[in-house]
């Protein structure tokens, strides 16, 4: 098991060829992430997509899961609750 904060793949995708998410640059506020599985998504309807990521942070942290704007504007995109909160 991982210590201490970062991410490593679940079990099922862990010889799948998937990136761990990182920062795209020394300034990025958070790490780019990746859908595990290629998914046509239909207008008006919500899918759960997978990541194959797995989280650890420290005690009294939490994730949280932000669409970046361009992706929202661009492409209609947002998350069902507006943000993911992934408790320690």
């Amino acid at each position: 098991m991982m210590r201490g904060r970062g991410f490593e793949f679940t079990q099922e995708y862990c010889d799948s060829g998937l990136k761990l998410p990182t920062r795209s640059t020394q300034g990025s506020a958070g790490y780019d992430i990746s859908a595990a599985v290629d998914m046509r998504l239909c207008p008006g309807k919500m899918a759960v997509i997978p990541t194959g990521v797995k989280a650890y942070m420290q005690p009294g942290e939490y994730l949280g899961i932000h669409i970046r704007s361009s992706l929202a504007i661009k492409n209609g995109l947002h998350l069902a609750n507006s943000q993911g909160i992934i408790d320690e």
